[in-house]
């Protein structure tokens, strides 16, 4: 099962990256940076609890990256 909301959460960060632009593409990557470090503030002893929005942070730091050097 988690398996399948990881590749969710991967195919609808990209699909929405697809969809934007390069400035909503940063906004997107500012926000899931933001859910990120909340989840880690409220988890300190359970980072791994947090594994989901790391990996929706990582895909959104590629995606602004892939945007920024115009490869998307």
């Amino acid at each position: 099962m988690k398996q399948v909301q990881l590749r969710a959460a991967a195919v609808l960060v990209l699909l929405g990256a697809l969809l934007n632009g390069c400035d909503i593409a940063r906004d997107r990557m500012e926000a899931s940076k933001a859910e990120y470090k909340a989840c880690l503030e409220q988890n300190p002893q359970t980072p791994a609890n947090c594994e989901i929005a790391g990996i929706v942070y990582g895909e959104d730091v590629r995606v602004y990256e892939a945007k920024s050097a115009g490869i998307l």
